[in-house]
């Protein structure tokens, strides 16, 4: 009896440990049996590094024992460098941010990252609007959307009510509903401030604000440069040569939001998070509205997994991935100022939830133009030359004596240098 109780006993314990391993497995959202040790310590390239230590903080909440490195990569130079470690195999993080300029092109190289669902991540948490920007061409699901930029427009509480006599954002916009309306609060601004207060800080900004709101210069392999998108760089042209726009550009453009001289900040939700950092005493002064026009999408990123990235850290690395498809990471990525790309995010405890520094409940406003636009995400692997040219002449309208029409031509002379034969552009 005392050998069949010990042989019993050990049959057990074996059991339980099966048991134990499998649980270890599956807590790691893991769909297969991936066999191979699972590290601690994580590398994530990140060109905004704040909003990815925040969410790394609520992480860290549920894997303790889990070190994330933070590389920060500057933004002119992340794709690039992303480019040059992809050829050559080497120092590749374990997981990548990608920006929604580099998205498309990213979706069109083949073999570069892991396919998610062989990690248990499950398309289905993501919002429907996102379904055309998670597949590669192959048709593997290679990306996880974090954020989704939603266009909106900051300004400056004391100024609107300086020139508008109100600086509630409702207001505002039944008054502020075209982009005429925006130029004759400039001509106001001008003239009540003897050219010393601004609508807007520089062209860029503008120009990537107005490319955003309808991003329709191509169709198929056609650019459609003169015929789509003069109209807007006319615009930009015509508040440089009324004084509307205050020609700022480096430093000078974060010393701006300090100075106080200029009203509206073209941007996006996000850019909430960098108000705060820069202008930290400026508690209640800041307010958001929506654009003229219909609500659109402006920015956002993603994570992707390099299949080139360390063996040993891809189950931990999917596991963080994961994380922002969950209520908690969720509600991470929503406190960087951010629109979360996680389906059920916006229960209603955190709909309620008001931004201190702002004063107001920013995630319900956000929410609810979100909710309200049927827009579907799109990222052509184009964007990023040709939007990179365009702020380009963007910021030579600002800087040199080239009106809209002289813009566009040089954006098409460089570049057709750029594509192949195949590309065709409008007359």
């Amino acid at each position: 009896m005392h050998k069949k109780t010990k042989s019993m006993l050990l049959i057990i314990v074996f059991l339980i440990s099966g048991l134990l391993c499998s649980c270890s497995l599956a807590n790691l959202n893991t769909k297969n049996q991936i066999s191979q040790p699972i590290s601690s310590e994580l590398t994530i390239w990140a060109y905004y590094k704040d909003s990815e230590e925040k969410i790394n903080k609520a992480f860290s909440d549920q894997e303790p024992n889990v070190t994330i490195d933070v590389v920060p990569i500057p933004w002119a130079d992340y794709e690039n460098k992303f480019q040059v470690a992809l050829a050559g195999g080497a120092d590749l993080p374990d997981i990548l941010m990608t920006e929604s300029y580099w998205w498309g092109k990213w979706l069109n190289l083949k073999g570069a990252f892991d396919e998610l669902s062989q990690y248990g991540i499950n398309e289905k948490d993501i919002f429907s609007a996102a379904s055309s920007t998670i597949r590669n061409k192959q048709g593997e699901f290679i990306v996880v959307p974090v954020a989704t930029g939603v266009g909106c427009i900051w300004y400056r509480k004391d100024l609107a009510m300086k020139y508008l006599n109100t600086s509630d954002s409702d207001e505002m916009e039944k008054v502020l509903k075209t982009w005429d309306d925006f130029m004759e609060l400039g001509s106001r601004i001008k003239a009540m401030s003897n050219n010393s207060e601004y609508l807007f800080p520089d062209t860029m900004s503008v120009e990537e604000f107005l490319i955003a709101s309808d991003k329709n210069y191509m169709d198929g392999n056609t650019i459609h440069l003169r015929d789509r998108l003069l109209p807007r760089f006319k615009l930009i042209e015509d508040m440089i040569k009324k004084g509307y726009i205050a020609k700022v550009q480096g430093i000078e453009i974060n010393q701006s939001y300090l100075k106080g001289n200029v009203m509206f900040y073209p941007y996006a939700d996000w850019h909430g998070e960098f108000i705060k950092g820069i202008d930290e005493n400026g508690k209640g002064k800041w307010g958001v509205m929506k654009p003229p026009g219909t609500i659109f999408y402006r920015g956002g990123y993603g994570y992707v997994i390099p299949k080139k990235s360390k063996k040993e850290n891809k189950l931990m690395a999917a596991k963080r991935v994961n994380f922002v498809l969950t209520k908690e990471g969720s509600e991470a990525v929503i406190n960087t100022n951010q629109m979360s790309a996680y389906k059920n995010a916006y229960t209603d405890e955190v709909l309620k939830l008001k931004d201190d520094y702002f004063e107001e409940n920013l995630i319900m406003k956000f929410y609810t133009w979100f909710d309200s636009s049927n827009k579907k995400l799109k990222y052509s692997e184009y964007d990023d030359v040709i939007e990179k040219e365009l702020r380009r002449q963007a910021y030579n309208i600002m800087n040199t004596n080239i009106n809209a029409q002289q813009a566009l031509d040089n954006a098409q002379k460089e570049l057709e240098q750029s594509f192949d034969k195949n590309i065709i552009f409008a007359k």
